[in-house]
């Protein structure tokens, strides 16, 4: 493959937006059952939150995601960080981490904005669906399932994600970590 095809976005060309973040949670959510974020406020600490982000560049040489992964390790000990490659989409290495007993609910950060060619929106689009297919366990059970937006705003709502935030990325690693306080600190919105 060429290397223009090979290329790789880099987080910090989103184009420059408001410093803000934006929670919401789906409301077809039963009544008697608990709301999205409670529910992983409360995950058992036995299980796993299994934590996707995109493999991008970065001009450190820190994985540009490594504080939001601390930062949901503050609230939550067993995190499992598990890479996706835009290029290669959803792989049997992740369709392995998802099938495992331990894991009690999936987040899945997804990159929006002007700056990212169709294929990459595409690609993002179909590994999203096939993670949120199978959040459904055989069991009946089905996984709380969160969406990470980081870009640009019109990337649209949580399209059956039970939970989704937001945020424009120009606020930098402070910013990603308030995405995380809004889901594990109640009435933060």
């Amino acid at each position: 493959m060429d290397q223009k095809h090979r290329m790789i976005p880099i987080v910090e060309t989103l184009a420059p937006q408001a410093d803000k973040i934006s929670l919401e949670e789906r409301s077809e959510i039963d009544s008697d059952s608990n709301r999205t974020f409670a529910t992983i406020r409360n995950l058992p600490d036995q299980e796993v939150i299994l934590f996707f982000t995109p493999a991008i560049a970065s001009k450190s040489d820190l994985d540009p995601f490594e504080p939001l992964g601390r930062a949901i390790h503050s609230y939550h000990r067993r995190i499992r960080h598990v890479p996706y490659t835009l290029t290669d989409g959803f792989t049997y290495v992740h369709e392995a981490h998802l099938a495992h007993a331990s894991v009690g609910a999936v987040f899945m950060v997804v990159l929006f904005g002007h700056n990212y060619e169709e294929r990459w929106l595409d690609q993002q689009k179909f590994l999203s669906d096939s993670v949120l297919k199978r959040t459904n366990r055989p069991d009946g059970k089905t996984l709380p399932s969160v969406r990470m937006r980081v870009g640009a705003t019109g990337a649209g709502g949580a399209s059956g994600w039970d939970g989704d935030v937001w945020c424009s990325g120009s606020g930098g690693s402070d910013q990603l970590t308030r995405m995380v306080d809004g889901i594990f600190t109640e009435n933060y919105v």
